[in-house]
């Protein structure tokens, strides 16, 4: 109950933190309208002045309209991605889940999914501390996407969790992929006094017959 609520604060304070921007943006854009506007209108006459008063006016509601824009665009970003590894966090993956398995549905096409698990994460903890941990995750999730496609869909699902959305790729494919990310990732080496990371990935495809 209470992550509930922590995630609906959040939420909450992004709000404000656009629609203070957006205010504060829209205060000052109002204020330079008419500290030009009168400026204008005191040195040229008013028919001289129009067209650029209009054009002014056009800028100073189009460019906070824009940053604004921007923001939310920015506050969109991280609210679909996992800060310590860069990929896309649970929300997001379940989201796209469902969109990609209408997609599917739709187009009779190949959906697979690879669940990702970092093997002996705990250790990795408990003998190196939890930097190494998290340097171990961030060294997963970029080998991972070394090895997946653009269209494919990367998300940290848990702590030591990952998943792969791979539409268009079949159980076969798949399976291949899961055996080159186990080889890839094998070469990552935190410390000395651990073993190599190792990961555990299971496999599921959907497809529809035509």
């Amino acid at each position: 109950m209470r992550s509930g609520t922590t995630k609906a604060s959040i939420g909450n304070e992004r709000v404000v933190q656009v629609f203070a921007t957006y205010l504060g943006l829209a205060i000052l854009a109002a204020v330079v309208h008419w500290t030009i506007t009168t400026t204008a209108l005191a040195l040229v006459s008013a028919q001289v002045a129009q067209p650029w008063l209009l054009v002014l006016e056009l800028l100073c509601f189009a460019i906070p309209a824009l940053l604004v824009a921007r923001r939310v665009s920015h506050l969109q970003r991280l609210a679909r991605t996992d800060p310590l590894t860069g990929v896309g966090n649970r929300r997001y993956v379940n989201s796209r889940v469902q969109e990609e398995i209408a997609r599917s549905q739709r187009r009779h096409t190949h959906l697979s999914v690879l669940l990702i698990d970092v093997d002996h994460f705990k250790q990795i903890n408990d003998t190196a501390g939890h930097k190494a941990g998290d340097e171990a995750l961030r060294a997963v999730a970029e080998h991972i996407a070394r090895c997946t496609r653009t269209s494919d869909v990367i998300g940290r699902y848990g702590g030591d969790e990952f998943v792969i959305l791979a539409p268009d790729l079949g159980e076969d494919s798949a399976s291949a992929l899961a055996s080159r990310l186990q080889h890839a990732v094998a070469e990552i080496a935190i410390d000395d006094k651990l073993p190599r990371v190792s990961v555990s990935i299971g496999v599921a495809a959907l497809h529809h017959e035509k």
